[in-house]
Protein backbone atom coordinates (compact mmCIF):
# COMPACT_ATOMS: atom_id res chain seq x y z
CA UNK A 1 0.00 0.00 0.00
CA UNK A 2 2.95 2.30 0.71
CA UNK A 3 4.74 1.58 -2.64
CA UNK A 4 1.83 2.06 -4.36
CA UNK A 5 0.98 5.75 -2.80
CA UNK A 6 4.83 6.34 -3.32
CA UNK A 7 4.75 5.30 -7.39
CA UNK A 8 1.00 7.59 -7.44
CA UNK A 9 3.12 10.40 -5.54
CA UNK A 10 5.88 10.19 -7.84
CA UNK A 11 4.07 10.22 -11.30
CA UNK A 12 2.11 13.14 -10.05
CA UNK A 13 5.62 15.14 -9.11
CA UNK A 14 6.97 13.86 -12.52
CA UNK A 15 3.47 14.86 -14.17
CA UNK A 16 3.97 18.84 -12.61
CA UNK A 17 7.54 19.20 -13.25
CA UNK A 18 6.54 18.30 -17.30
CA UNK A 19 4.19 20.62 -17.45
CA UNK A 20 6.33 23.57 -15.77
CA UNK A 21 9.03 22.42 -18.03
CA UNK A 22 6.80 23.15 -20.95
CA UNK A 23 5.76 26.51 -19.87
CA UNK A 24 9.59 28.07 -20.50
CA UNK A 25 9.31 26.81 -24.32
CA UNK A 26 5.95 29.12 -24.58
CA UNK A 27 7.64 32.32 -23.08
CA UNK A 28 10.57 31.80 -25.44
CA UNK A 29 8.41 31.34 -28.67
CA UNK A 30 10.78 33.52 -31.14
CA UNK A 31 7.93 36.33 -32.66
CA UNK A 32 9.79 37.85 -36.36
CA UNK A 33 8.84 40.80 -37.63
CA UNK A 34 10.55 42.64 -40.50
CA UNK A 35 11.64 46.58 -41.14
CA UNK A 36 12.14 47.95 -44.32
CA UNK A 37 15.74 48.95 -44.86
CA UNK A 38 16.07 52.99 -44.87
CA UNK A 39 17.11 54.10 -48.68
CA UNK A 40 15.67 50.95 -50.30
CA UNK A 41 12.34 49.74 -52.20
CA UNK A 42 13.44 45.78 -51.35
CA UNK A 43 15.38 45.15 -49.18
CA UNK A 44 13.81 44.29 -45.15
CA UNK A 45 15.29 42.89 -42.36
CA UNK A 46 13.96 39.97 -40.52
CA UNK A 47 13.75 40.48 -35.94
CA UNK A 48 13.30 37.60 -33.89
CA UNK A 49 13.10 38.50 -30.62
CA UNK A 50 11.11 36.71 -27.84
CA UNK A 51 8.06 38.70 -26.32
CA UNK A 52 10.07 39.81 -23.00
CA UNK A 53 13.25 40.84 -25.68
CA UNK A 54 10.24 43.12 -27.55
CA UNK A 55 8.45 44.16 -24.23
CA UNK A 56 12.53 45.18 -23.46
CA UNK A 57 12.79 46.76 -26.30
CA UNK A 58 9.67 49.23 -26.39
CA UNK A 59 10.49 50.05 -22.76
CA UNK A 60 14.15 51.23 -23.68
CA UNK A 61 12.56 53.07 -26.83
CA UNK A 62 9.95 54.73 -24.67
CA UNK A 63 12.63 55.68 -21.77
CA UNK A 64 15.21 57.15 -24.65
CA UNK A 65 12.27 59.55 -26.27
CA UNK A 66 11.12 60.51 -22.67
CA UNK A 67 14.69 61.66 -21.84
CA UNK A 68 14.99 63.50 -25.45
CA UNK A 69 11.75 65.20 -24.98
CA UNK A 70 12.72 66.21 -21.36
CA UNK A 71 15.97 67.35 -22.33
CA UNK A 72 15.19 69.20 -25.31
CA UNK A 73 16.48 66.90 -27.54
CA UNK A 74 19.82 66.01 -26.46
CA UNK A 75 20.77 62.58 -27.14
CA UNK A 76 22.12 61.11 -23.73
CA UNK A 77 25.96 61.52 -23.52
CA UNK A 78 26.01 64.22 -25.62
CA UNK A 79 27.30 67.67 -24.24
CA UNK A 80 25.51 70.94 -25.59
CA UNK A 81 27.72 74.43 -25.90
CA UNK A 82 26.79 76.85 -23.53
CA UNK A 83 25.50 79.24 -26.06
CA UNK A 84 22.69 76.43 -26.94
CA UNK A 85 24.21 76.10 -30.75
CA UNK A 86 25.37 73.51 -32.51
CA UNK A 87 29.15 72.10 -31.14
Amino acid sequence: MKTSCFIAALALLSATGAIAQNEPEKAEKKICKTERVTGSLTRVNKICMTKAEWNELAAASRKDISDRVRHGGVASGASQDSSGGPG
